[in-house]
């Protein structure tokens, strides 16, 4: 039989008044401080829930932002690349970087270059010298600068300029505006030192990045690793039947290839060159690696001079194409929007390179720190695990308290035709009203707490320990929902089994046992 009523025509669920009427119920009944006890015991719970999910939430966004601020999500690198901290050259392709760019969930795709180096001052320091370009994205840095400016400032009017940490600056007691040596090491043989001015300290927390890595314009980089070429002309004013041309080329592989405009000249020279008139040679530079050539052109004007034939007086003019260094790069770096889409996002990259490219991604490149922030879900999930424990056995107590209180009224609606499991539903709603309000408590108990050290920090860290200078906390509304369910869910099936006491009551027994 269902128990329902009809008042003033309007169908009565009695099972939920009943329960209702339960929860505020006579003072006096020994149930009474118990419930409140249990309940209590469920907002605390949820509310240490809460908190454990936001910091280890808040802390993995914050050392994942900041790995991927040093490296970015993916990385597309030379396939000859083996996770070095020194590049290897790869062409730089316009079309590739806007395919990347076109890919769902891509935000960003940059030009990198990584090579090892040594800073001099009077102590000397192994670093990663990192080389950024023009289309760098300042998202991260920005944040981070302590003292000094970034290198995209327009302040700047030269690119001789870097960036440090400021535990690397104290380490060698240099700030900002000073100048230091930066040797950019090219093999154990090619040492090239560089001076550079600080133009700005950054400090992320990270301390192994902090002092590992430094900023600077990306040309030192491909000039130093000699990625391109560069042609040049030199030109012996002294003239002597005609002037001297010489071949001058920078970079490559060493073996270079001289294409003059002159018909029968070759190699670098010098030439002996007759003017008697208005001339322009060109000059293009090759190697056998098949780098991109470079093309310089020496422009001669006759003056009209008393010198005749091939002496005349001239002025001369040399340009460049610029060289082609700036061709070549060490990688793209690639930005995403949703870190859990890594490597669907990873796998749509690697099918948009060419063949002799490779992909990585922010956890091949750091898996220990990655391991080490899976093994931080365990603990929330112990603690998870130990809140709903205790929640369990907190309302299963007090549930049998309450059955047992109210033997004659589970009598009486036997006696009415009540079935054990309309009984039984009375007990487990009124049990979810109590979870439910320790769940409202501990939610906003817990919400708040999270939202004062988001505003104020009053929880401090050690960041040499912990990488960050307070507890960070996230705050994800749809896991805290889903916290709140689970813990729902687990504590009514498990009051079942207390709840099943129901059954062994007898309306003749419970209404003689008053």
């Amino acid at each position: 039989m269902k128990l329902s009523a009809y008042i003033c025509g309007h169908k009565l669920n009695v099972t939920a008044f009943i329960a209702r009427r339960l929860i505020g119920g006579d003072g006096n009944r020994l149930s009474r401080p118990i419930v409140v006890i249990a309940m209590i015991a469920i907002a605390l719970g949820m509310a240490l829930m809460i908190v454990a999910l936001s910091v280890l939430r808040g802390f993995q966004q914050e050392i994942k932002q900041k790995i991927v601020g040093f490296g970015a999500h993916i990385q597309v690198v030379s396939s000859e690349d083996n996770f070095s901290k020194e590049s290897v050259r790869m062409e730089y392709s316009e079309a590739l970087s806007d395919s990347l760019r076109d890919i769902p969930g891509v935000t960003h795709v940059q030009r990198f270059a990584l090579m090892p180096g040594i800073l001099e001052t009077e102590t000397i320091e192994g670093v990663v010298v990192k080389g950024i370009a023009d289309d760098y994205s300042w998202e991260f840095l920005a944040d981070k600068l302590v003292e000094g400016v970034g290198l995209n400032d327009t302040s700047l009017h030269h690119d001789q300029y870097m960036m440090i940490s400021a535990r690397l600056a104290s380490r060698l007691e240099i700030g900002v505006g000073d100048r230091l040596t930066l040797y950019l090491i090219q093999s154990e043989e090619d040492i090239r030192p560089r001076v550079f001015r600080i133009c700005g300290l950054f400090d992320t927390g990270l301390e192994e990045y902090d002092r590992k890595y430094v900023f600077i314009p990306i040309g030192h980089i491909q000039r130093a690793n000699q990625w391109g070429l560069e042609a040049q002309m030199k030109l012996d004013t002294t003239c002597v039947g005609g002037y001297l041309l010489t071949g001058l080329a920078f970079g490559g592989d060493g073996r270079f290839d001289y294409d003059w405009s002159v018909d029968d000249w070759y190699g670098e020279g010098p030439h002996r060159l007759c003017v008697d008139r208005d001339t322009t040679i060109r000059l293009i530079v090759s190697d056998h690696r098949e780098t991109l050539a470079d093309t310089a052109w020496m422009r001669i004007a006759t003056q009209g001079g008393e010198q005749e034939g091939c002496c005349q007086e001239i002025t001369y003019d040399l340009t460049t194409s610029g060289s082609s260094y700036g061709n070549y790069v060490g990688g793209y770096e690639v930005f995403i929007s949703d870190f859990d889409r890594l490597e669907a996002i990873d796998e749509a990259v690697y099918h948009a390179i060419p063949f002799f490219t490779q992909t990585r991604h922010v956890k091949d490149m750091n898996p220990e720190i990655f391991n080490w922030l899976e093994m931080l879900d365990l603990n929330v999930y112990i603690i998870i695990g130990l809140m709903i424990f205790i929640a369990v056995v907190n309302m299963t107590s007090a549930l049998l308290i309450i059955i047992l209180e109210r033997t004659q009224m589970i009598g009486m609606l036997k006696a009415l035709g009540a079935t054990d499991v309309t009984v039984l539903g009375v007990f487990l709603r009124q049990a979810a009203l109590v979870i439910g309000m320790g769940l409202l408590a501990g939610n906003l108990f817990g919400i708040g707490l999270c939202w004062a050290q988001q505003r104020f920090g009053w929880v401090t860290l050690d960041p040499a320990t912990y990488f960050v200078d307070r507890a960070p906390i996230l705050i994800e509304p749809g896991y805290i929902l889903m916290l709140d369910l689970f813990t729902l869910l687990v504590c009514l099936i498990f009051l079942i089994l207390p709840g099943l006491y129901v059954s062994r009551i007898t309306p003749i027994r419970a209404i003689r046992f008053d």
